[in-house]
């Protein structure tokens, strides 16, 4: 497996010293940067400091256990994929850790090739840019040192890959628009157009109309036809920017 960890930053955590000096030498020979601890306090509170891509656990520890530890990471950081070494695993606690949101479950004894390997597809699943930085070009435009916005972002990713609505909210100037072209950038639609409307800036029966379009001389006396924006947007992206302001009609009308 080639090393392609560079710039991917992990935080290991084992109160055993011994295999936490092994498991970093070769994770960082992978291409890794590695923060290594011996508790999950300690982890705790690196993690909104170091920014990990991946965290790498032990069950069994003195004080905070693996699953604690996960735990409070998954309540801060709900798209931190967590992998959890035992060697005291059994099935039904792989299959409970899972279920909770574990990336994955690896007992020991294991060999490098195994633990890359659970790493690989944590960050190829989460959206680490295993060093390849064109790969983050979809969310140039947001500039951040917040471990907050890290996690929205990495939720950002994994959302924009499937092909459901968006709903984003929040207050005026918080940058939902450039959020909304982050999802559009990092989607299988990026080739195609990004088009916002400002629903509030329009009255309710001319929204329409520039929503589904209108046929020529149908009801309106039109002269030609208009395809509007749904067909402008195909392959694409439409962005309804305040969409809490349209009538509560015509909010019916655009669910259905």
């Amino acid at each position: 497996m080639k090393a392609t960890g560079s710039n991917n930053r992990i935080i290991l955590v084992d109160d055993d010293s011994s295999l936490l000096r092994l498991l970093s030498l070769r994770l960082a020979a992978a291409g890794f940067e590695i923060q290594a601890v011996e508790s999950g306090e300690e982890a705790l509170a690196r993690i909104s400091v170091y920014q990990p891509d991946v965290v790498v656990t032990d069950l069994r520890m003195g004080g905070m256990d693996g699953m604690a530890f996960f735990n409070a990471v998954h309540d801060q950081y709900p798209t931190m994929p967590v992998i959890i070494l035992t060697a005291h695993g059994t099935i039904q606690e792989a299959v409970d850790a899972t279920k909770r949101g574990v990336f994955s479950f690896l007992t020991k004894p294991f060999n490098s090739a195994e633990l890359l390997e659970h790493i690989h597809n944590a960050l190829r699943i989460s959206g680490g840019s295993g060093g390849d930085k064109s790969s983050e070009q979809w969310r140039s435009a947001i500039i951040t040192q917040s471990p907050i916005m890290e996690d929205l972002l990495r939720q950002t990713k994994l959302v924009a890959q499937s092909g459901a609505s968006i709903f984003i909210q929040g207050e005026s100037g918080t940058g939902k628009e450039l959020l909304a072209q982050a999802v559009h950038a990092a989607s299988p639609r990026h080739k195609g157009p990004f088009v916002a409307v400002n629903c509030s800036a329009f009255p309710e029966g001319l929204l329409e109309s520039e929503l589904f379009g209108y046929r020529k001389g149908a009801l309106t006396g039109a002269s030609h036809d208009h395809n509007g924006l749904f067909l402008a947007a195909n392959r694409g992206t439409l962005f309804l920017d305040e969409i809490g302001d349209m009538p509560k009609p015509f909010q019916s009308k655009l669910l259905r």
